[in-house]
């Protein structure tokens, strides 16, 4: 096995850990109540499969190919959450604080009932898996 195969691996254990991760907090927090909010869940499941696919398969880049798109959806599906956070969590700091600088509501929202960046880890999840694909990409892609 090379050093690379055995990278892409590792990566891949280390990217399924983190989906598992994110998954569980989400379901601890009850983060299914609505449509909307089973998006993520619903983006790490894919995860899931594709990188549980990829990691079976290591070695043979077509497999990774899946991986690309889900990972691509979650960067896109992250950053979304991000707006959709701060979005939720200004429009209560002006109700709360309606006489609030724009500065201290976006400061403040950034820390609301709503956490603003906790997407980002989501986010962060896709940029791993388009590594990965990179990484474990068939010699001779470019």
């Amino acid at each position: 096995m090379s050093s690379t195969s055995l990278l892409t691996r590792r990566a891949l254990q280390i990217y399924l850990i983190g989906a598992l991760g994110i998954i569980a907090e989400l379901l601890l927090l009850g983060h299914y109540e609505t449509a909307a909010q089973l998006v993520p869940l619903a983006l790490l499941g894919l995860a899931l499969a594709a990188g549980g696919t990829a990691l079976r398969h290591a070695g043979s880049g077509r497999y990774l190919r899946p991986l690309v798109a889900v990972s691509w959806m979650q960067v896109a599906g992250g950053t979304l959450g991000f707006f959709f956070h701060m979005k939720s969590n200004v429009e209560f700091e002006r109700q709360l604080h309606p006489n609030e600088s724009l500065l201290q509501t976006y400061v403040d929202a950034a820390s609301g009932a709503m956490p603003a960046l906790a997407p980002g880890a989501i986010a962060f999840m896709g940029l791993l898996g388009i590594f990965i694909c990179w990484l474990g990409r068939e010699p001779g892609a470019s």
